[in-house]
């Protein structure tokens, strides 16, 4: 796919399949470039081939980053491949509802979705399996003292299904060198079974990671920090069955989260996160701004709504 192409804000380029046309791409990595207002959607990239949108960083003059990128809707399974079966580097895009079966292969530093930096990105409801490494890897690390800055801005992690990773944890927000990691938002998102923990904040970079709020996830195994250089950061509403280990000194705010005991939910062999009647979560949580709705898009009272991803319905 060709650099520095696309569409435009009143017409996006859009590659897709259809329910009666599938397209599959089986061998070779899909790579672009310093693309704009394109859409990748109901597409199938099998025998652990993945999709990349990066920067075209060769050029001079540089061209600008990606932006205004959609990835929805997709499938990819099959041998974990180098780094991720999506590996971004974008602004303002989103990348939604697509399914990763890992079926094995792999080192550690291959991930389901790399998302390396960049502002007002999105990855929202993706079910992600066996990676590996991360289920969603959120990190950057600058190479060179000439290479442009790198960031996180504004990104927002929710309605995720992450589970199973191999040798990692289903979430990863972290930094290395001086990428910047300045606001993001985890809500919503559900993880068991990950080898490390579900939720990771551990910071391997120079600077202080800030603006990090974990509001309202279910998270069955762990979330940790395996350093402090974390502040003005939050952790609410959520259940985490393995506890959360975050050192002290850590600017990390900890409240109306559950720990341990029996959340009740409709069925836990099956994978059914809801609460039920009797579910102690309930009412336990304090509503949150950044975390409005629950992982159905059901409005959570305010001021106290449930733990955990699901607001009870009755």
């Amino acid at each position: 796919f060709g650099k520095t192409m696309g569409g435009n804000s009143s017409g996006w380029w859009t590659l897709m399949g259809f329910e009666n046309e599938p397209v599959e791409w089986s061998s070779g990595d899909f790579s672009t470039y310093s693309i704009q207002y394109c859409r990748f959607q109901n597409l199938r990239f099998i025998n652990g081939q993945n999709l990349g949108v990066g920067r075209a960083d060769w050029i001079s003059p540089m061209p600008p980053p990606s932006h205004h990128i959609e990835i929805r809707n997709n499938l990819f399974n099959g041998s974990q491949p180098r780094y991720g079966y999506i590996e971004v580097k974008f602004e303002d895009s989103l990348v939604e509802g697509n399914t990763i079966v890992c079926t094995g292969g792999g080192q550690t530093t291959d991930h389901g979705i790399y998302l390396h930096h960049g502002a007002r990105n999105t990855i929202r409801g993706n079910t992600i399996s066996g990676t590996v490494g991360y289920g969603v890897h959120v990190y950057d690390e600058r190479k060179g003292s000439g290479d442009p800055q790198t960031f996180f801005i504004d990104v927002v992690i929710e309605n995720n299904v992450l589970f199973g990773s191999r040798n990692r944890s289903g979430l990863i927000i972290s930094q290395g060198g001086d990428t910047q990691v300045k606001s993001v938002i985890v809500r919503n998102n559900i993880t068991w079974g990950n080898a490390g923990a579900g939720i990771d904040l551990t910071n391997y970079g120079s600077q202080v990671m800030q603006g990090i709020k974990v509001i309202n996830n279910t998270v069955t195994d762990r979330m940790f920090a395996g350093k402090a250089t974390i502040v003005g950061s939050e952790i609410r509403n959520n259940i985490a069955l393995g506890g959360i280990s975050i050192p002290s000194g850590a600017g990390v705010v900890q409240a109306n989260n559950m720990l341990a005991g029996d959340p009740r939910f409709v069925s836990l062999i099956e994978r059914n996160y809801h609460l039920l009647s009797t579910s102690p979560c309930r009412g336990q949580g304090i509503t949150m701004e950044s975390a409005p709705v629950d992982r159905d898009g059901v409005v959570r009272p305010v001021p106290a709504c449930d733990q955990g991803a699901y607001q009870f319905v009755g």
